[in-house]
């Protein structure tokens, strides 16, 4: 099944509530630059990661944002595989947040 959201705020206010409910916003700690001799301290980003059942959200999130998808293996063994996408502010993941908040209340 494909889908779209024709209407940009509508997409937006959308997207806000499907990271709402099946997504984190953290933080990740990165050790690559300690472990490879380029920094004596880790470094820090925001992330924000999806995960679901079906692939059509996660469709979505991907051509909004950019970002990556994958796959995982179900998590028991009548389970079903998991799709996700995340998106690291590296790569200017502020912006979208700017772009969601007017969608977002407290």
């Amino acid at each position: 099944m494909t889908w779209r959201i024709l209407d940009g705020d509508c997409t937006m206010a959308y997207l806000a509530g499907i990271i709402d409910a099946d997504g984190t916003i953290g933080i990740k700690r990165s050790t690559y630059s300690m472990r490879h001799g380029g920094s004596s301290q880790p470094v820090f980003s925001e992330r924000v990661c999806v995960k679901q059942v079906t692939p059509e959200v996660i469709d979505l999130l991907y051509e909004t944002f950019g970002g990556y998808r994958f796959t995982a293996g179900p998590g028991s063994r009548n389970g079903r595989p998991m799709h996700g996408w995340h998106e690291e502010t590296r790569r200017g993941w502020k912006a979208h947040l700017r772009r969601l908040q007017p969608t977002m209340e407290e």
